[in-house]
């Protein structure tokens, strides 16, 4: 698991002084959903999104700017791993 500003180094050994090296990486969440997201469906206003984009942010602006501000630390105080 790594973080904003978290830095890594790695060491090969080449096996001569030439050899240029391409890294090829990919990133992922470990969970996807979580249980509490799917409790929240509204196919309606998916597709609504999909189909009327702007219409779909209109209505969700005034709630979104609401929850803003908590945004942030509710990510933070969140778990990925149940204990």
């Amino acid at each position: 698991m790594t973080y904003p500003g978290d830095e890594y180094k790695i060491k090969y050994l080449l096996p001569f002084t030439n050899a240029e090296l391409f890294l090829d990486s990919k990133g992922y969440y470990l969970e996807w959903i979580r249980d509490e997201w799917a409790k929240e469906q509204n196919f309606k206003k998916l597709n609504l999104m999909f189909n009327k984009p702007a219409k779909y942010l209109r209505s969700v602006s005034k709630d979104y700017k609401k929850l803003e501000p908590l945004m942030e630390k509710t990510f933070w105080q969140s778990r990925y791993v149940k204990k």
